[in-house]
């Protein structure tokens, strides 16, 4: 819920922590596809199976995205001093 750029201090802290990459790109993608608040109204306009293979999908590329982001992008967390 909310803006976006509210998750972006919480999501820096827990890559100099020692986050993946691909974790935050899951929640990020997730974030942006699956709204749990708007499957009402969705389910109303569009019916169950859409909405059910929507979300299905959704979670799926976000997960493929993720796996593609760990294989391209370097492991190693930034330090804090960068």
């Amino acid at each position: 819920m909310g803006p976006i750029y509210a998750w972006y201090p919480l999501l820096g802290d827990l890559r100099t922590r020692g986050a993946g990459y691909a974790p935050i790109a899951i929640f990020l993608c997730n974030r942006a596809g699956v709204k749990p608040f708007l499957l009402p109204v969705m389910i109303s306009c569009f019916g169950w199976p859409y909405v059910l293979i929507l979300t299905t999908l959704g979670i799926f590329g976000a997960f493929a995205i993720g796996c593609i982001l760990s294989a391209l992008m370097p492991e190693s967390p930034p330090s804090l001093s960068e």
